[in-house]
């Protein structure tokens, strides 16, 4: 069973603010803004002959009309740091994936991705050889880079391929909140119009959430009270912060955590809880509580929670602070109902990085730009929050409010670098961060937190099921389809060649030996 560290720890998370940190420039924001100190890694940046290079980053990011003007400030910033500049090329969530995974398999040159868990697949890229391993690269061109993160963060991202002699790092993780906190967002003023906020806080699980949206469905009609109906990525019917014992780590393998036990596509009690979700989310779907048109294709959400036409979505991080980040992404206050216990796992750590692909031409120098953008604020708070006076003003020297006509606000500072160097935005605690660094210390400890799976000896058999499971997972989890049929449909697919059991036992092998070498 899980473990919790402290129970003080609930408390502390949806109570609090996030997205604090301390601009520790030396003198005022000009002053640090002027400032032409190399980078003092042990690297050649101080070296005033290095040539200037070009890099090319895809950034997650949602396209801005002052990207242009921001970029170009931060480029002045960049060459007189590490004699570089950066051709940025932001692409929103969900656009990016496929492209990606285009540009990665044609070997085109690039410098930097966003890759993860969820999106760009981390251990796929690897196992695919699309990644650069950067240990060496650490060392030489990212000291103050690896001493910003604790050393476990670094070992849990570690895998180790086959032929080589010990694991390495392919990716810088995105030091921030690293438990899995899983919430809903609720728009606040709708529920206090219809007085749904004590049925919101008493919200159990899925059939609990059923009246609240015919609520919406029924008073409102240009809100829509479901996008996404998928709002457990962990697949329980439960809204509830009581731990869950399944954990998936690849297509048609989940672990019982309890019995470090494998189970897939035949398990009765999984099989169960998909089929009693994806009814529910059929009849509400046939209800006209979900957005039809929004089920094909890779649709933007961003629209429609900026628009406020969506009443209730997924907060992948009921973190400290997730309301005022949300206002200030979005312009309206929500409640936050915190879903899920919080615990660290390598899925968790792993759902938000960057990384150097295999083919970068500047390797050295993209290495050289990560440990910039994850150790000076002031280039990261650039970035993230724009100009000041121009996107943002500051309260105090560590608080800032953005502008209400703000043409730069991508509200993406989770997939870009450390957010400890973050700004405190309008609303927030000045010890936002350190409620979320208690956060982190008292996470539950997942019972296989540190493993990570390596996919190499069915790539082939994951790339098929994945490919199958586009294909159909939308529909069910949308209800869009009979459920009955459909999941039947995409199992016999999932099934076809034994894929899934193929994926399962190796999973399962490779468990045992990460259990036998680290569980006493």
């Amino acid at each position: 069973m899980y473990k919790v560290k402290r129970r003080t720890l609930l408390l502390i998370l949806c109570m609090a603010v996030m997205f604090s940190s301390f601009l520790t420039a030396c003198g005022d924001s000009e002053n640090a803004k002027k400032s032409t100190a190399p980078i003092s890694s042990s690297t050649s940046a101080e070296d005033t002959t290095l040539p200037e290079v070009k890099l090319i980053w895809y950034v997650l990011s949602n396209s801005q009309p002052d990207d242009a003007l921001v970029y170009a400030e931060a480029n002045k910033y960049i060459k007189e740091k590490i004699h570089a500049t950066v051709d940025f090329y932001p692409l929103n969530q969900g656009e990016y994936n496929d492209k990606i995974k285009v540009k990665l398999a044609g070997q085109e040159s690039i410098d930097l991705v966003f890759t993860s868990s969820w999106l760009n697949s981390y251990n796929d890229n690897i196992a695919k050889g699309a990644l650069l391993p950067i240990d060496e690269l650490l060392d030489q061109y990212g000291a103050e880079l690896k001493a910003s993160i604790p050393q476990k963060y670094w070992d849990m991202v570690k895998l180790k391929k086959i032929g080589d002699d010990k694991a390495k790092i392919y990716g810088v993780p995105n030091y921030q909140i690293e438990a899995s906190v899983n919430g809903l967002a609720f728009r606040k003023d709708l529920a206090e119009k219809y007085n749904l906020v004590d049925a919101i806080n008493n919200i159990n699980n899925y059939d609990d959430l059923t009246p609240i949206l015919n609520t919406i469905k029924e008073n409102e009609k240009n809100v829509f009270p479901l996008i996404d109906a998928n709002l457990t990525p962990e697949g329980k019917y439960e809204l509830t912060t009581e731990p869950y014992k399944y954990a998936g780590v690849a297509a048609g393998a989940t672990i019982d955590t309890e019995t470090f036990k494998v189970i897939g596509l035949d398990d009765p009690t999984l099989n169960a809880t998909e089929l009693k979700l994806a009814q529910i989310r059929r009849d509400w779907y046939l209800k006209g509580y979900i957005d039809k048109n929004a089920i094909t294709g890779n649709v933007d959400l961003e629209p429609y929670k900026k628009q406020g036409k969506v009443f209730v979505y997924l907060l992948g991080a009921c973190k400290p602070g997730v309301e005022a980040e949300e206002k200030t992404k979005y312009g309206y206050d929500i409640i936050a109902k915190l879903t899920r216990a919080p615990i660290t796992s390598v899925g968790q750590l792993t759902s938000t990085m960057n990384a150097i692909p295999n083919s970068s031409k500047n390797s050295e120098r993209a290495m050289m730009l990560l440990n910039l953008v994850n150790t000076d604020k002031y280039l990261y708070n650039l970035l993230n929050f724009g100009i000041e006076k121009t996107h943002y003003t500051k309260l105090d020297e560590n608080t800032i409010e953005i502008l209400k006509d703000s043409k730069f606000n991508p509200g993406m500072a989770w997939a870009l670098g450390n957010q400890f160097n973050a700004f405190v935005q309008k609303g927030q605690p000045a010890d936002v961060w350190e409620l979320t660094k208690k956060l982190n210390e008292n996470a539950i400890s997942s019972p296989i937190e540190g493993f990570s799976f390596n996919p190499e000896l069915v790539k082939t058999e994951i790339a098929q099921m994945t490919t199958t499971g586009l294909k159909y997972d939308k529909i069910i989890l949308n209800g869009a389809a009979d459920p009955v049929k459909t999941i039947e449909k995409r199992n016999k697919e999932l099934s076809i060649n034994d894929n899934w059991k193929k994926v399962a036992t190796e999973v399962q092998k490779q468990l045992d030996e990460w259990k036998a070498a680290n569980v006493k």
